[in-house]
């Protein structure tokens, strides 16, 4: 299911009503991702701010084959906690992004610390958290911008009203059979 926001605006002239509506559509190539999820029990994260991925340019190797011919693109990726141990002992754990199971990158501190309470949960119940990614790049580099809702910013309905799997994506066709209620 395809889910945006709108605006509607309405205004009683007397004589006759005037409205408009305004849907907020992003660029073409950003309506769908290029790759499948993962298959198993994953949740989508709501999408959110963007947090940019470290660290990509360690996994070009990966990223150049999602690399898109215009250059832009949006990626279905999953998000996963991961611990670093520091030079004197401690553990720091933080998220590591992967695409079709491999590591790409992963955020910072700062950053990791908003999405750990949600990655925490979902593993908690048995999920794995998905998120999109925009991926920009050419045969030269790659960056990938997560878009994602920080653990603050989900509600308790969405939490308690999952799992929220991410969209399938059709295989390619000439025609596609529409529901009765879409045909014109």
């Amino acid at each position: 299911m395809a889910v945006t926001t709108a605006r509607i605006w309405a205004y009683d002239g007397g004589d006759r009503l005037q409205a408009r509506v305004t849907v907020a559509l992003p660029d073409p190539e950003l309506i769908a991702p290029l790759n499948e999820a993962p298959a198993g029990a994953t949740t989508l994260v709501p999408w959110g701010s963007a947090i940019q991925v470290l660290k990509e340019e360690d996994h070009f190797d990966i990223l150049f084959n999602y690399v898109p011919p215009g250059g832009v693109g949006l990626l279905i990726v999953s998000l996963h906690k991961a611990i670093r141990t520091l030079k004197h002992g401690a553990e720091r754990p933080f998220v590591e992004v992967r695409l079709e199971g491999e590591r790409v990158g992963e955020l910072s501190n700062v950053t990791s610390v908003h999405l750990l309470p949600l990655l925490e949960h979902t593993e908690t119940i048995g999920e794995t958290a998905l998120a999109y990614a925009k991926i920009t790049g050419s045969a030269l580099a790659a960056q990938l911008v997560l878009r994602a809702a920080k653990a603050s910013e989900i509600s308790n309905d969405w939490l308690s009203g999952g799992p929220h799997p991410a969209p399938k994506i059709l295989p390619w066709a000439t025609e596609y059979e529409v529901p009765p209620a879409y045909a014109t």
